[in-house]
């Protein structure tokens, strides 16, 4: 990271929380980010489930070895 994006850095975490996740919506729209504040709290109310089921002990969590060997026996070798 450059010295200039590490002193945005610096200054954005001295910022309150709200702040700071308001600085990082327009960070993420200025990269394309969700299509309309409404998708956006969508993925956030979906991804707030998952952490909850998943701190629930609902759901099994595979490996990145698993993943890899599912994927790849559904479609072939991953990597050449």
């Amino acid at each position: 990271m450059t010295q200039a994006a590490e002193k945005v850095l610096e200054a954005a975490m001295a910022l309150s929380k709200e702040e700071r996740e308001e600085v990082a919506a327009r960070l993420e729209e200025s990269l394309g980010g969700f299509a309309t504040p409404e998708v956006a709290a969508a993925w956030n109310r979906e991804i707030a489930e998952r952490i909850r089921s998943i701190d629930a002990g609902e759901v099994e969590l595979l490996t990145e070895e698993q993943v890899n060997n599912r994927l790849q026996a559904k479609y072939g070798p991953l990597f050449d």
